[in-house]
C-alpha cells in the first residue's frame, strides 16, 4: 500500500496493486484481492503494458480456481492466452497454444471435479512440451501434476515421491513481480501436507 501510495512511475504502481492482489488472495479477502487487480490492470492498459493487461486473466483464474469456479478459471485462462499470444509474450504464438502453467491449472481443476483421465491428457501436453524445451520450470510442472495424480488415485506414497523429485524453481528476484507471484501461488504449496495426511 506504502508503495502504491508514493511512486510516480506506472509501471512500479502497476507492479503493487498486483502484489495488494496477490497478497489479499493469500489472505482469503477474494473481493479486495480482485478490486486492486482491477486496479493493475487499469494502468497497464493506460501505459500500453500488453503483458502486464493479460497477467490479470492469469491472476484471475488461479483465483477462480482457488474458488472452485471452474468456468470462471478456464474464461481466465481462455482469455489470458489471447491476449498473450497478440502481445507476443511467453513464446506464445497462437490462442490455440496453452503454455505448460495453464496446461496445469486446467489439470488440477479437472483434478478437483474427480476427472483424472482429462487431467492425464494435460500431464501429456506438459510432457511434449518438455520434449521441446526441457527448462527446469517446465520439470516442476510435470512432476507436480504428477503427484497430484497419484493423490487424486489415492496412492500417497507415489506422490510424495513425486513432489521429492520435482525439481526445486529458482527464486525470482521481488522486481519481477509476475514471476514472483506465479512461483508463490497458493496451488503450489501444501502438496506434501495433502499427501501425508493420506498416508
Amino acid at each position: 500500500e506504502r508503495l502504491v501510495s508514493i511512486v510516480d512511475a506506472p509501471g512500479e504502481r502497476l507492479g503493487g496493486y498486483y502484489y495488494l492482489g496477490f497478497h489479499d488472495f493469500w489472505r482469503g479477502r477474494m473481493a479486495r484481492a480482485l478490486d486492486d487487480i482491477k486496479k493493475g490492470e487499469k494502468v497497464a492498459v493506460e501505459i500500453g503494458n500488453r503483458n502486464a493487461v493479460a497477467f490479470a486473466d492469469y491472476l484471475g483464474g488461479w483465483i477462480a480456481l482457488d474458488q472452485n469456479d471452474f468456468d470462471s478459471s478456464r474464461r481466465h485462462f481462455e482469455s489470458y492466452i489471447k491476449l498473450m499470444a497478440e502481445a507476443g509474450g511467453q513464446n506464445i504464438r497462437s490462442s490455440q497454444q496453452i503454455p505448460p502453467t495453464v496446461m496445469l491449472a486446467f489439470g488440477l481443476a479437472n483434478l478437483k471435479q474427480g476427472r483424472v483421465e482429462p487431467a492425464k491428457r494435460q500431464l501429456k501436453e506438459i510432457e511434449a512440451a518438455l520434449s521441446k524445451n526441457d527448462q527446469t520450470g517446465v520439470r516442476y510442472l510435470r512432476d507436480f501434476l504428477r503427484a497430484e495424480i497419484a493423490l487424486k488415485e489415492g496412492d500417497p506414497e507415489i506422490a510424495i515421491s513425486e513432489f521429492e523429485r520435482a525439481p526445486i524453481r529458482e527464486e525470482p528476484s521481488i522486481q519481477w513481480w509476475e514471476s514472483m507471484i506465479s512461483h508463490n501461488l497458493p496451488a503450489h504449496k501444501d502438496g506434501f501436507a495433502r499427501a501425508y495426511v493420506q498416508l
